[in-house]
Formats: structure tokens, C-alpha cells, sequence
């Protein structure tokens, strides 16, 4: 009987405790911190789609500093110039960032527009951090390729960075390896102890943008379908004139006069979203048809949008090619070449250029024109007759029908081409082949489409 009387002491002893206490006192619940500023019904917050890293500026690049649980909820406090990062807060990360895309946002219609300051990106795969300007400073750590990092200030000669990384604000980086670049004139036996603590970006009232890459394009309009007036590097900076309607492309002044460049290779400064739009000074003859750049070492290029159709050439990487049309799945596209038309692989290519009014070519569309000459292309020209399947990895197209005789050039497994012929001893197709006309071992061939009547060439 002791437990229990026992436990009833403990009941006497709380209900005595509790009577003494004022009325109007109740006992406070343990509110988390998901939940708690939810009390606050007009207060802005995101809640997580899943879960979300918490980073520790408006970027991928940025080290990571917490994480937010499926379906938690924190406050928002800011959002980044270009609308694709929330600035919050939570129990244990007092200021972090998440991209707009992994949360849900509301009552954020007031949140400030929140400049995070200058940024440089790490361009190397990977980069030492020092507790100082220099190569003999104790190594802190290292950040790799598309790390994305605050910016101090530089070192006098210019070679090194004053950064904020996950080292902490006392960490330096070759400024070589990042966007932001060396400043011209410094050397190696110049004297890296001095340091300039005012920021290398100018302090001023107007908005520019900070380039972003190694490298962009200039162009003429707000889109990759005009063409280019120029090339600026990493670090160089550009007054803001205007954007587009999307706010995706800033029209700057450059110094082969006033250009545009993508929102997506650029840092905005000071441009709070109050740019004007400038789309009525763009040049609509700047516009350039869309192409395709190969992006392989060299490429097959076919008569019809499949493996299955002969190979009537190859180009080589990096050439360019107007574009002419496309498969209803865009997996295939047809192009201009030099000597002749043909399809190549999407994989295969980079398209530049609005491809917007870019034909399609299905199975009722026999023809496109070509829209620099005017002229009807074929689609997808078919086979007519008895048609040699090549069934192996490739084959040799030889002069005459017999491994005696020289190859005259080689095609892929699955390439399709016109059987004309056939030896005497019925052992070889005679082909019209991307090479003129040959011979293939009938060993290696699958026939397609009746072949009875095909003649004997002696």
C-alpha cells in the first residue's frame, strides 16, 4: 500500500500549490518553435514543401548553415533582389536564406527587398582558404567549384580576397580562381600584408549589375536569338538602364554601347525591382534565326529523324547550323549543313536562338522551307525499295564485293540504305551507301521490303 500513498502525498502536495497561486495564473504549454509565431496570424512565413536546406546567402553556392523539416514554418524577414531566395529564421539559425522554389510563402506582400552585398563564385574545382592574404597563411579549409562566397575586401596588390565562408569572416582566396579576378599591375613579390578594408564595389545610389561567369555575351535584345555585340568578363560591372517585361534580361550600358545580358549570369545591385522596361529600344532586325552548335566530337547526319535512316554526313564539333525544323518531340532536329540537309540528334547540340515558330515535322509534313532560301526540305524522306538494315555494330562499305577489295568508308549498326544489287555468287548487296555506291557482306545485313527482283551486277 505504500506506492500509493505515496503518490497521494505528491496529489495533496500540487493541489496545495496550485490554490496558493493567483486566479488569473494558468500554466504555460511548451509552444515549438515551428508553430509558435503562427499565433501571429499576419505575420509573413514559409512553410517547407519538404525538407530544405537552409543556406547562408540567396544562392546554391552558399555553404549550408541548418535545415528546414517537411511542413515547418519560420518567419520571413526579406527577399533576395531577384525573387528566388526568402531570407529567415528559425530556434537555431538566427539568419539563413531558402530558395522561393521548396517553400510556400504568405502575407509576404510587405517583406523588404534584402541586398546581400558583393558575391564571388568560386571558378576553380577546388580552392584552399587562408587566414590571410597569401600562400604562406595557415590553411583554414577549401571550397569547391561554384562555391559562392560574401566579399570583404581585397588584398593592396589586388591577387586576394577578403571573404566570409564557413571559416568565418577572417578567410582569403586567390582572387585568380573566383569571378571576381586579379586587379591588373600585382606580382609576386608584391606586398600582401597591407589590406584595403573599403568594399571593391563602388559605394553608390546607382543600380548596376556585377557579372556573375568567367564570361557573357552581350546582346542585342533580351534573348539568346540575338546576336552578339560583345564579350565581358567576370567582375566587370554595368550600369542597369531597364529590364525586360519577365525582368529575366537587364538592358546595361557596356562598352560596345547599350546592351542586354541574362539575369542569370548577373549579380543586380541597388535594383530593387525599379528598373523600367526598355523593350521599345530593342532592334528587331538583330534578331538571328535559331541554330544548332554541335556539341560533340563529331556528329552523324541522317536523312530522316532517326538512327534508322542512312547517315548522308558528318560534321564536326563545334560547327553551327541553321535550324530548319523538328521532331513533334523536339528529340530531333533538322539543319542547314554547308553540302546538304539532314537530322541530327538534340542530344547532340546546343540550340541558340528563339525556336518558337520553328516548323514541325510530323508524319503528314513531308516539307518544311527553308527559311533562308526559301526552298522546300524533306522531312523524312522515305525508302523506297528493297533497303539493307545494317544488324551488327558497324560494317565496312567496300568497292567491290569481296574483303579483297579496298573499304570506301563505314557505317553504324541500325543505318538503313537502298539495295541496287547483288554478286553473282549471292553472297554481297551492292548499296547506295553516305559514300557513293558500295558493297556489304550479306552476313551482316537485314534485308527489309521484298528484295526477289534485285539484279545481279557482274
Amino acid at each position: 500500500m505504500r506506492p500509493k500513498a505515496k503518490w497521494f502525498s505528491y496529489l495533496i502536495i500540487f493541489a496545495f500549490i496550485a490554490a496558493m497561486l493567483p486566479t488569473s495564473t494558468v500554466f504555460a504549454m511548451d509552444i515549438s518553435p515551428k508553430t509558435d509565431h503562427l499565433l501571429q496570424g499576419s505575420v509573413a512565413s514559409a512553410t517547407a514543401n519538404n525538407v530544405a536546406n537552409i543556406r547562408s546567402g540567396p544562392g546554391t553556392g552558399f555553404w549550408i548553415v541548418g535545415v528546414l523539416q517537411a511542413q515547418e514554418t519560420v518567419p520571413v524577414s526579406g527577399v533576395s533582389p531577384d525573387g528566388g531566395w526568402w531570407r529567415i529564421s528559425t530556434a537555431f539559425v538566427s539568419e539563413g536564406w531558402v530558395a522561393a522554389s521548396v517553400v510556400t510563402v504568405t502575407n509576404a506582400a510587405s517583406v523588404p527587398v534584402v541586398d546581400p552585398g558583393p558575391i564571388v563564385t568560386v571558378t576553380i574545382g577546388e580552392l584552399n582558404v587562408r587566414s590571410g592574404p597569401g600562400e604562406l597563411a595557415p590553411k583554414l579549409g577549401t571550397v569547391t567549384l561554384g562555391s559562392q562566397l560574401f566579399l570583404i575586401g581585397r588584398s593592396a596588390d589586388g591577387q586576394w580576397l577578403n571573404v566570409r565562408s564557413q571559416f568565418g569572416r577572417n578567410s582569403w582566396v586567390a582572387a585568380e580562381f573566383t569571378t571576381a579576378g586579379p586587379l591588373a599591375g600585382g606580382g609576386a613579390d608584391t606586398d600582401t600584408t597591407a589590406v584595403e578594408t573599403t568594399n571593391t564595389v563602388p559605394i553608390t545610389n546607382e543600380a548596376y549589375v556585377v557579372v556573375n561567369a568567367p564570361f557573357l555575351n552581350v546582346r542585342s535584345g533580351p534573348g539568346v536569338n540575338y546576336t552578339i555585340l560583345g564579350i565581358v568578363e567576370g567582375g566587370d560591372q554595368l550600369p542597369i538602364i531597364g529590364t525586360n517585361e519577365s525582368r529575366t534580361w537587364f538592358n546595361v550600358t557596356t562598352p560596345f554601347g547599350d546592351g542586354w545580358v541574362s539575369d542569370a549570369f548577373v549579380v543586380a545591385r541597388n535594383e530593387f525591382g525599379g528598373a523600367p522596361i526598355t523593350t521599345d529600344t530593342v532592334d528587331p532586325s538583330a534578331i538571328i534565326t535559331p541554330v544548332a552548335i554541335v556539341n560533340a566530337d563529331s556528329l552523324n547526319v541522317r536523312s530522316g529523324p532517326s538512327a534508322d535512316f542512312t547517315i548522308v554526313g558528318t560534321v564536326r564539333g563545334g560547327e553551327t547550323f541553321d535550324l530548319l525544323a523538328r521532331t513533334l518531340d523536339f528529340s530531333w532536329v533538322l539543319v542547314d549543313g554547308a553540302t546538304v540537309d539532314g537530322w541530327v540528334n538534340r542530344r547532340y547540340v546546343i540550340i541558340r536562338g528563339d525556336t518558337t515558330n520553328l516548323a514541325v515535322a510530323t508524319a503528314n509534313n513531308a516539307t518544311v522551307t527553308n527559311p533562308a532560301t526559301g526552298e522546300a526540305v524533306s522531312v523524312a524522306p522515305e525508302i523506297a525499295g528493297p533497303v539493307a538494315f545494317v544488324a551488327t555494330g558497324a560494317i565496312n562499305i567496300r568497292s567491290g564485293p569481296n574483303v579483297a577489295f579496298e573499304p570506301i568508308g563505314f557505317v553504324y549498326a541500325a543505318t538503313r540504305m537502298p539495295i541496287i544489287g547483288q554478286s553473282a555468287d549471292g553472297l554481297w548487296w551492292q548499296v547506295e551507301s553516305p559514300f557513293g555506291i558500295g558493297w556489304v557482306t550479306k552476313r551482316l545485313i537485314i534485308v527489309e521490303n521484298d528484295a526477289t527482283n534485285v539484279p545481279v551486277v557482274q
